[in-house]
Parts: C-alpha cells; structure tokens; sequence
C-alpha cells in the first residue's frame, strides 16, 4: 500500500511541475502586450462556410497583431448567443463582432444594451485604446492597394434596374447592396 501511494505522490508531483514549466514558458515565448484589443466574435452558426472564413480572416489579424479573439458559435440558439454576450462583457471585450441569430430577440438586444450601457469614462477609455491601436497599426494604403482592383459606381436607378431583373429573370430578391455588383455588370461598368 505504501508503496502505491509513494508512486501517486511522485507522479502528481511531476505533473504539477511540468504544469509550471509548462506556464513559465508560456509567458516567456509568448510577448505581452498590455495594449492588446480583446475581440468577442458570435456568429449565427459555424457550420456556413462564409462564417468560417470570415473568423478565419479576421484571427489571422488579430494574431498578427498579437492581440485576443474570442470566436463564439451560438449554433443557431440566440439563448446560447446571449450568454455569449454576457460572457464577452465580463472578460470586458473592447470589440464585440455579431450576426445575430434573431436580432429582434429581447434578451440579445438587452446584452447588447448592457455592453452599450457601460459609462461613459468606460468606454471613451476602452474606444480611445482601440482607436490609438488601429492609428499605429493600420495603414489604409496598404489594404486598398492589396484588396482593391478598381472603384466603379452605379446609380440608384441603376441598382432599381438589377433588383427588378433579378426578381423577373432568376425570381432572386436582393436588397439593394446584394444588387450592386449585378448592376454594375448590366450598365457595362465591369468586364464580364
């Protein structure tokens, strides 16, 4: 017996210190940055592929940046997106990124209020972190010459004519945003 117990103490002791050396390493690898934006993400669900990508985009920056994401999948549930929420407001986010699962939902709406309602000290204080951030860190230049080919323009009317082709030829409703890109092909804007 005693000898069972000697081999259980030894192995809980090795355990916890390779827990220690493993979070003594842990904060000697990884910098610090007192600075770092916390980013609270929830999505409608994971399992639309557009979401994923999405994330994914956006952890790339915020690794890049070294800063935190918090990526939360509600699964379709706006109860479980709510908690999400609030759980985003307790570890005090800076950011929180939502497509809301229902969002006429009372209880969602009131998390939001609640993460709104912070004080004004509160969140001037959280907004001026982020804004100094995003001023040192992001240079508008480089994401237009990067992402952006050319800047074409529709008119409304334009964007009315695509809507209503869209509906008569392929019985597809957009909203006038979604209808853009389709007018700017219809008026020779784009090569097709």
């Amino acid at each position: 017996m005693k000898k069972g117990k000697h081999i259980a103490l030894l192995v809980s002791v090795f355990i916890a210190l390779l827990t220690m050396l493993g979070i003594y390493l842990h904060y000697k690898l990884v910098p610090y940055n007192e600075n770092r934006v916390k980013i609270g993400a929830t999505y409608m669900t994971m399992n639309n592929d557009f979401y994923k990508v999405l994330n994914n985009e956006i952890d790339k920056i915020v690794e890049e940046k070294n800063d935190i994401l918090y990526t939360r999948d509600p699964a379709l549930d706006v109860n479980k997106q709510t908690q999400q929420v609030e759980l985003f407001i307790k570890k005090r986010v800076d950011i929180i990124i939502i497509n809301p699962v229902d969002a006429d939902s009372k209880k969602l709406i009131k998390a939001i209020e609640e993460f709104l309602s912070l004080s004004w000290e509160e969140k001037k204080k959280m907004g001026q972190e982020a804004r100094y951030k995003v001023e040192r860190e992001f240079d508008r230049q480089i994401v237009v010459q990067k992402y952006v080919d050319e800047v074409v323009t529709v008119t409304e009317d334009e964007i009315a004519t695509a809507i209503l082709a869209l509906i008569e030829k392929q019985k597809l409703i957009a909203e006038g945003a979604g209808a853009v890109s389709v007018a700017a092909m219809m008026f020779g804007k784009i090569p097709v």
